[in-house]
C-alpha cells in the first residue's frame, strides 16, 4: 500500500468515526480517531481491520430501526473516502 492507499484507509476510518459520532457513540468514535492517526504505509498494524471491527460491532449492537438508518448513512459516507462534503458535516452539527 502506497501513499494514496494509506490516505484512503485513513479517510475511511475518519468517515467511520464521523458516523459513530453522529449516532452518539463518541467514545467509540474517539477510538477510531486514534486508529486513523496510527495508520502507516502498508497498515502493518492492521488499523483498518481493527477500526472495521469496532465500527460494525457498534452498529450491529443497535436496535433494528436505528441499525438500518445507521447502515444507510454509513454506506453513503464510507463508500467514497474522499467525498465528505462540508454540507453533510454542517447538517450533522445542526441536528445535535
Amino acid at each position: 500500500m502506497g501513499f494514496v492507499g494509506t490516505e484512503i484507509v485513513t479517510q475511511k476510518i475518519r468517515n467511520q468515526a464521523a458516523v459513530l459520532r453522529k449516532y452518539g457513540f463518541d467514545e467509540r468514535a474517539s477510538m477510531l480517531d486514534g486508529y486513523a492517526a496510527e495508520v502507516v504505509r502498508g497498515d502493518t498494524a492492521n488499523r483498518e481491520g481493527h477500526a472495521a471491527k469496532v465500527y460494525f460491532n457498534t452498529l450491529f449492537g443497535m436496535s433494528l430501526r436505528a441499525k438500518r438508518t445507521a447502515m444507510s448513512t454509513a454506506r453513503s459516507i464510507t463508500a467514497t473516502p474522499f467525498c465528505f462534503p462540508a454540507s453533510t458535516a454542517k447538517s450533522w452539527r445542526a441536528a445535535d
